[in-house]
């Protein structure tokens, strides 16, 4: 899977491309939001769990006993139940919905590198069933999803490396 990451605040792409410059399987974009979000070439992109579920329907998944991070969801763009007023008009045919946090336990990173975790493994729950199409493209716009995190550039360095991490991880490598 490919992953395309999205920055346009110009104070976080410096730390962007020092991360993810040389990163196999990412591609960067300084697109304009709903630029990106029209893109044709994606398959879906990356949403925070609240506008997900209000915007494309579905259920956020329940609390799990003794666990404070959710479980991120592959949702349809294209079913009845989407509010087509909410979505550009070429939007990907899925959103990834974030897992929902219910306690914040761990620091940022770690944290996101755990959702990160949780997003790949919500493309790989979809590659495993009969929908269609997959999720070969993935676009993650950064400033909508609250990352990176951290008021330094050093934590929002560690933030972007955790998204780093867990994709990599994903990838196998």
């Amino acid at each position: 899977m490919i992953l395309i990451v999205n920055e346009e605040r110009s104070e976080i792409w410096p730390l962007l491309l020092e991360v993810f410059g040389q990163t196999p399987g990412v591609e960067l974009s300084q697109e304009e939001w709903w630029k990106f979000d029209s893109r044709l070439d994606l398959d879906a992109v990356v949403l925070n769990d609240h506008l997900a579920y209000e915007r494309y329907g579905g259920m956020s998944p329940r609390r799990i006993a003794n666990r404070p991070l959710g479980e991120a969801q592959a949702l349809s763009t294209r079913e009845p139940r989407t509010l087509s007023a909410h979505a550009p008009p070429d939007m990907p045919p899925w959103v990834v919905a974030l897992p929902p946090i219910s306690e914040r336990i761990e620091p940022c990173d770690e944290e996101t590198f755990q959702m990160g975790g949780e997003i790949f493994q919500a493309c790989e729950r979809l590659h495993a069933s009969p929908a269609t199409p997959k999720i070969w493209r993935l676009g993650c716009r950064l400033a909508i999803n609250f990352w990176p995190a951290g008021v330094t550039d050093e934590g929002r360095r560690r933030d972007l490396e955790a998204i780093k991490r867990a994709y990599l991880k994903h990838r196998g490598g």
